[in-house]
């Protein structure tokens, strides 16, 4: 996949609709360990694209765990502290 900064994902999605003010959707983003398909980097991307979209940066708001395999779980909240961005 490609790899642009945060400014220049985000740009793309406001490129795609001009005008839009929002309100932006929550993202969840998942990505399985064994999919051998799909990058992991795409995930990145997308939580990349859509931090910056909400305006909230790459460091997670806060983590935890999931499940009996213990899946990491990244919250990104926004300025109104609601999860903007989940990722799996």
């Amino acid at each position: 996949g490609a790899d642009r900064t945060p400014a220049a994902w985000a740009q793309a999605v406001r490129d795609a609709h001009p005008g839009y003010a929002g309100p932006w959707p929550r993202v969840a983003i998942w990505h399985g360990d064994s999919d051998a398909t799909v990058a992991p980097r795409n995930a990145d991307e997308l939580r990349d694209q859509w931090t910056a979209v909400h305006g909230i940066g790459q460091t997670p708001s806060r983590t935890s765990t999931l499940g009996p395999n213990n899946t990491r779980r990244s919250e990104y909240v926004s300025a109104g502290g609601q999860t903007a961005v989940e990722v799996d």
